[in-house]
């Protein structure tokens, strides 16, 4: 595979409404001008990142050029009170709140056809920098690196 220059990485943002219709910010690096990332044919995986703390998704720019330039798909959201995503500022009710908040994101961005499910192995893939443990027991669908 040839390297991808960080000219052809496109960053693009949107927002879900997470279980209890907070809107949530999230941002995504592609290959191609295509935002329609399910359509991909070629897809290796998803990489799913997630600072944690009170950081935002967009200090995960140069680590998300690194795995975009290796062919991979990458996301990245804003918690709850973060960044551009809505609730009261640096707060979460529990961490059961932010789980839940990830099993949306996980939702939107889980790819829609079939073929492709075989392609990622039914796993995302979540780098979380805080707390990885409670992430995976909760969560059994995702693949922590």
């Amino acid at each position: 595979m040839q390297p991808i220059s960080t000219a052809n990485i496109h960053e693009y943002h949107s927002t879900f409404n997470s279980y209890d219709g907070t809107a949530m910010f999230y941002r995504y690096w592609l290959t191609d001008k295509s935002e329609r990332v399910y359509d991909h044919d070629d897809l290796k995986i998803i990489v799913m990142l997630h600072r944690g703390g009170h950081e935002h998704s967009q200090r995960l720019t140069d680590m998300a050029h690194a795995f975009v330039k290796q062919g991979y798909q990458v996301f990245a959201w804003d918690a709850r009170g973060n960044g551009r995503s809505g609730g009261e500022r640096d707060h979460a009710e529990s961490f059961g709140q932010l789980v839940r908040d990830l099993d949306e994101f996980l939702k939107v961005i889980k790819p829609k056809r079939t073929p492709m499910m075989s392609k990622l192995h039914s796993s995302p893939v979540v780098w979380e920098r805080s707390l990885p443990v409670p992430m995976y027991m909760t969560t059994p669908p995702i693949f922590v690196a």
